[in-house]
């Protein structure tokens, strides 16, 4: 509810350009991702670049890397889970299917990213790769997160060089799952997990991944 209200604020007369805006023949806008510290396990700050130089200019494409690190206001540790370290990359090829002189562009977008996740957790179980059940007092692990999503939104310019823009999307991503380094690990024999919650699974897993957020720019040139 919160994205959709922020969305219709600015839309609001009051602040948006009524006429066209002149077209330029480069574009650079470097970008602030506000919904990505809202990330439940890995908030992050995460700041981005947009290019579309010439002939990208040409065909309403333009490129898009994201970069983003741990960042919390306090702390995000829980009584199980600390010293985390992480960070966020991605790669997005967008098209403008809408002119690009106009106050709101539409677009759709095909991004791969990538996120190296790093933690100690205590008091924990999981599955191994060996097919049994294990608990442990201390370990560390470590999660690969690879993935790809077509997504699509808008953006919304304004007479002075800001524009914001909201999007949505859908795809997979590829979760590796590594556990280390144990203080006391030893096999699950009494499968107490069965009546609360199954552990995780060592190794390999897709997952389904959606995409929802906001975006806050600025036009470089």
């Amino acid at each position: 509810m919160r994205f959709w209200f922020f969305i219709l604020i600015l839309i609001s007369p009051t602040f948006v350009q009524g006429q066209n805006i002149a077209e330029n023949k480069y574009r650079a806008v470097f970008k602030w991702t506000p919904s990505s510290l809202l990330t439940p396990e890995t908030p992050t700050m995460q700041f981005g670049l947009e290019l579309m130089p010439l002939p990208f200019d040409k065909y309403k494409l333009s490129l898009e890397y994201d970069f983003g690190f741990r960042y919390v206001l306090g702390t995000n540790y829980t009584e199980r889970v600390s010293n985390q370290h992480y960070t966020k990359s991605g790669l997005e090829l967008r098209y403008y299917y809408t002119p690009l002189n106009k106050t709101i562009n539409s677009f759709v977008a095909f991004e791969g990213f990538y996120v190296p996740y790093n933690y100690v957790q205590k008091d924990g179980a999981y599955h191994g790769i060996d097919g049994s059940a294990y608990i442990f007092d201390v370990a560390h692990v470590k999660r690969d997160i690879k993935g790809f999503d077509v997504k699509i939104g808008c953006v919304l310019k304004f007479k002075f060089p800001l524009l914001v823009e909201g999007f949505v999307g859908l795809g997979f991503r590829n979760v590796n799952l590594v556990y280390s380094d144990f203080t006391n690990r030893k096999l699950d024999t009494s499968q107490h997990w069965i009546v609360f919650a199954t552990p995780p699974s060592e190794g390999e897993q897709t997952k389904l991944h959606v995409a929802l957020g906001i975006k806050i720019g600025y036009r470089i040139f």
